[in-house]
């Protein structure tokens, strides 16, 4: 019975590993070609192509969404699946990616019900006030999707790498490339100052490496001894 039950448990991590591979990797798509040509730009530009695409766009920032919901379920599982003698550690790093991954709610829910209705507003009326309001809420928002966010993500990533490399379960090149992947995202954070927008081509690219390791991650997984209490 513990055999048959520890069987569906690691069928589960699989769906739930791999689910969040393949919505990774079609929200980097949809990030880097249609979320990307709408913060560049004039605000009439953007308003323009958002009422070309608005579909498209507001696919794009659902499968953001789904795809944060779907690493907090990945993170949640490898809190119960790591070494249990460094659970106050994991669950460190779980609240400091929560913290992230509703920082980018709040500005995905900006994007998709403020952002519309004050471009609209601008486009009728072409008050300037309303282009100064939309620029102020910009440079309010950049630095936390640019920076704030990553942050939280790599320093929370760090952790659990940290704790991968003091437990028996995952093979041992799933923690170097864990390492990279969130060095790779904590380096985005750090160097958006200097590169600007071109930063969502390098943290698309740790997201495309972090694909490939949920992937593999999925069947690493050992649901044995450190049952989820």
């Amino acid at each position: 019975m513990k055999h048959e039950s520890v069987g569906v448990r690691r069928h589960w991590f699989l769906w739930v590993f791999r689910g969040s591979a393949l919505l990774h990797f079609v929200t980097v798509l949809f990030v880097m070609f249609v979320l990307f040509q709408l913060s560049q730009g004039s605000w009439l530009k953007r308003f323009r192509f958002m009422q070309a695409n608005e579909v498209l766009v507001t696919i794009s920032w659902i499968s953001i969404l789904i795809a944060v919901l779907s690493i907090l379920a990945v993170f949640t599982i490898l809190l119960f699946t790591l070494d249990r003698q460094y659970r106050v550690i994991l669950q460190w790093g779980w609240f400091i990616h929560l913290t992230g991954s509703l920082s980018l709610f709040i500005h995905v829910f900006i994007q998709m019900f403020v952002y519309p209705l004050l471009m609209k507003m601008a486009w009728e009326t072409t008050n300037p006030l309303l282009f100064h309001h939309l620029d102020d809420w910009e440079h309010l928002l950049v630095p936390v999707i640019s920076v704030f966010v990553p942050s939280c993500w790599a320093v929370g990533g760090l952790i659990y790498t940290a704790v991968m490399f003091q437990s028996p379960g995952p093979s041992h090149w799933l923690h170097w490339w864990s390492l990279l992947v969130w060095g790779m995202v904590l380096t985005g954070a750090v160097l958006v100052r200097w590169i600007g927008s071109a930063v969502v081509f390098w943290q698309g690219a740790a997201i495309l490496l972090f694909v490939p390791w949920l992937w593999y991650a999925a069947e690493d997984m050992n649901p044995i001894g450190n049952e989820m209490d």
